[in-house]
């Protein structure tokens, strides 16, 4: 009998470890994603068109990014995609994508180039 008892409560404890250790691995995993900072900067003025897409737990965000350079937008998500256009051949277009004030993609663009994409995925 005590050695039954001793069986089970190895058992339990095993189970035990084992819950705890998928809770702390799906609370990990599961924080709904990372906060990233989206900038847009280059020769003042310069008027761009294009988008950014943001992988959430729920979809994909889409922000239009139409306008002059100088923007600055907040997302949270797993993913970001950009592909933004100059509207002039003439002048600058920088795109960063940051997360936690680190830069993790950047693409420019200067001169006759009119196309500028940058994207981070998150696994």
């Amino acid at each position: 009998m005590r050695q039954a008892a001793v069986k089970f409560g190895v058992l339990a404890t095993a189970l035990l470890l084992f819950a705890a250790g998928y809770l702390v691995l799906v609370a990990a995993n599961d924080h709904g994603g990372y906060d990233y900072t989206i900038q847009t900067s280059g020769t003042p003025g310069m008027k761009i068109t294009g988008t950014c897409s943001v992988d959430t737990d729920s979809g994909t965000v889409v922000k239009d990014f139409t306008g002059p350079v100088g923007r600055v937008e907040h997302v949270t998500g797993h993913g970001v995609t950009c592909h933004l256009h100059k509207e002039q051949e003439d002048g600058s277009l920088k795109l960063t994508i940051s997360q936690n004030g680190n830069v993790v993609s950047e693409s420019e663009s200067s001169g006759g180039s009119s196309d500028v994409d940058a994207s981070v995925s998150v696994s």
